[in-house]
């Protein structure tokens, strides 16, 4: 591996290392990463009901395992770990990370109980709190910035298409597994049946640590600002004052990304359920088409977005990355409420593939604003802050509303239907409202 001062820092419209073909390898290798990281949170979504049966829960404890006992560990460790990032080499984070992750989901296949699986969940979240920072963070060393959008809309998109894999061949696996019985694994013991999925999912993992030795820490960049340069090691309090005083377009994402992510978490945390409860159809067919919807649309979404804020940005649109959300959102609120609320499977379904497609479309350029316009020494913190308030706010937040309104104030799990499409307006509306004020702001900020 070359060391840092054997390199000199490529300029804005370079290629670390001067090779646009390794930054795309160091982005296939990343892509990896968050298409592994993603499995595991879906098996879940897949066993929602022997995971109920087995450990005797209720619909407000899966969502605790699904969005609390993700984001506690996360929220913890994120903005740290960003710091870590701003300061520290990058590829040797991610190696830690990954050998993390490995041992959680083993955890999370040999658990016996609902705490324990709890605890699993939690270190499960303590390894993925480095992937994004840590992966936004190195790639805006690798990519000239008229190029960080189209890379950074790669990555989103492989956690997409990680999550249409453990939704389609999770399915698949799961009606082959004995899901309704108790299986004996050497060392591991007594297991049930639909926890084997957990150390299928592991395997990629062992691969991917030997891939991340090929992966370079890249020089960090010249900033575009000299001044940027003048404090390399930025202190949280210089983050904290730099958010405040960009406070118009930074709350205004932040807040925007929150609110969409709550509502692709909820979403996507009670599909499989939904489709069972209200149609009778089993998680293997509404899995296999779910995780097509995320291979297919969601990984074409997703690089269209990139792709398409790039191209907007160099026409002059200095708001696209709130732009493209923002129009997402007033398409996905009917088609939200038609799919929880028809009473036919075949609408129910086609809707969900318009939802896959704007929310994968608008996540993209909504990350790539935190890199795009925050200084080099502090865009790793800032995303990891970013995604500690969409993961413990979002990811953990809009799976519990809607258990909350299904248990609660319906007390009736067939009512599942009604709790989505509350949740859709509620969520989408004021995350409309914070994309539109986040791209006047950026207009305003670019023009002065």
């Amino acid at each position: 591996m070359l060391a840092r001062t054997q390199n000199p820092s490529p300029g804005q419209n370079d290629f670390a290392f001067g090779s646009a073909r390794y930054a795309w390898i160091v982005v296939a290798i990343l892509c990896g990463l968050q298409i592994t990281s993603n499995v595991d949170r879906q098996i879940l979504s897949l066993a929602v009901e022997p995971l109920k049966r087995d450990f005797a829960i209720s619909d407000i404890e899966v969502s605790l395992l699904q969005g609390l006992a993700f984001a506690l560990f996360y929220s913890i460790v994120a903005v740290p770990i960003g710091l870590l990032a701003d300061r520290w080499r990058r590829d040797r984070i991610l190696k830690i990370s990954m050998m993390i992750w490995i041992g959680a989901t083993l955890g999370c296949m040999i658990a016996q109980s609902f705490s324990a699986l709890f605890i699993a969940r939690l270190f499960v979240g303590l390894a993925d709190a480095a992937l994004v920072p840590v992966s936004f963070s190195i790639l805006s060393d690798y990519f000239p910035r008229t190029k960080l959008a189209g890379a950074i809309g790669t990555i989103t998109g492989a956690s997409f298409l990680g999550t249409g894999a453990s939704l389609t061949f999770g399915g698949l696996l799961l009606a082959e597994l004995p899901v309704d019985q108790i299986v004996n694994l050497p060392i591991a013991g007594s297991i049930f049946g639909w926890q084997m999925a957990f150390g299928f999912a592991s395997v990629p993992g062992l691969l991917l640590i030997l891939a991340l030795f090929a992966l370079r820490e890249p020089p960090r960049r010249i900033a575009e600002d000299p001044s940027e340069e003048s404090n390399e090691k930025t202190s949280v309090a210089d983050v904290v004052r730099y958010l405040v005083s960009h406070k118009g377009y930074l709350i205004s994402l932040f807040g925007g990304i929150i609110l969409l992510t709550a509502f692709q978490y909820g979403l996507t945390v009670w599909t499989v359920a939904l489709f069972i409860r209200k149609f009778s159809w089993t998680a293997t067919e509404i899995g296999f088409i779910y995780g097509l919807y995320f291979m297919i649309i969601g990984t074409v979404a997703s690089l269209l977005g990139g792709k398409l804020c790039d191209f907007l940005r160099s026409k002059g649109h200095n708001d696209a990355n709130f732009l493209i959300p923002l129009v997402s959102i007033v398409i996905l609120i009917p088609a939200a409420l038609l799919f929880a609320l028809s009473n036919s499977g075949l609408i129910s379904v086609i809707m969900l593939g318009v939802i896959t497609f704007f929310v994968v479309l608008s996540f993209g350029p909504a990350m790539a604003a935190i890199p795009t316009f925050v200084p080099s020494r502090m865009r790793a913190q800032l995303t990891a802050f970013a995604m500690l308030l969409s993961t413990l706010l979002g990811a953990s937040g809009g799976p519990w509303l809607v258990a909350f309104l299904t248990d609660i104030v319906f007390g009736d799990p067939q009512a599942l239907p009604y709790s989505l499409a509350i949740c859709a307006p509620l969520l989408l509306i004021p995350g409309a409202l914070c994309f539109f004020i986040g791209g006047r702001s950026a207009r305003k900020l670019a023009s002065g």
